[in-house]
């Protein structure tokens, strides 16, 4: 399982945020297994889990959210590694 958090730090933004999150996932034919927020000091936390990584990494990548496995290690979306050039 592949656990995707954003913060959006602006409740007032919370509906406008999830429905373009609604739009991509539908664009996209992605369907997380979870989908549920949590409101925060600062605004709120979208948690979505997805059996996928590469739908994972990608959502992630599109909406600047923090990629984690289940087990809680943090992991680092390819798109995001950079190689060096010799």
């Amino acid at each position: 399982m592949f656990i995707v958090e954003i913060n959006v730090m602006n409740e007032e933004r919370l509906k406008d945020d999830m429905e373009d999150m609604r739009v991509w996932l539908d664009h996209h034919c992605v369907q997380p297994d979870k989908f549920y927020y949590t409101f925060a000091r600062l605004g709120a936390i979208c948690h979505l889990e997805f059996s996928v990584e590469s739908e994972a990494e990608a959502f992630a990548a599109t909406f600047s959210g923090h990629l984690k496995k289940a087990s809680g290690v943090t992991l680092t979306p390819l798109s995001a590694i950079v190689r060096a050039t010799p």
